[in-house]
């Protein structure tokens, strides 16, 4: 099922990229309900190619995004690779982020 990351926007908006807050694995639906639970709600979503010294550049690419249209990132940015077990070298790494966005004008 694999693992993923997440980090909070507070540190994501302070440049602190690689100080994540904790790491998850997805579980089934009838799994237990004192586990916790990604918002339901609207999220920018992007995937990144390459080594995750690119993150960086590209979590600065998702701010620029919500701030032209007026977005206000949320709670945590998760991170997940797709493609951990079938690459031969670090470039082809594919991980999707997933940071949850509110209308600034609601």
């Amino acid at each position: 099922m694999g693992i993923g990351s997440f980090i909070s926007t507070e540190k994501i908006k302070q440049r602190k990229f690689d100080s994540y807050d904790g790491l998850f694995t997805p579980a089934p639906k009838n799994s237990s309900n004192d586990i916790f639970k990604k918002p339901g709600g609207t999220y920018i979503c992007g995937f990144f190619t390459g080594d995750w010294d690119g993150l960086p550049e590209f979590y600065e690419e998702i701010i620029a995004f919500a701030e032209k249209h007026h977005l206000t990132l949320t709670g945590y940015a998760y991170e997940t690779g797709l493609n951990d077990f079938v690459i031969s070298s670090a470039d082809e790494y594919i991980t999707q982020i997933m940071i949850q966005a509110e209308n600034e004008e609601e």
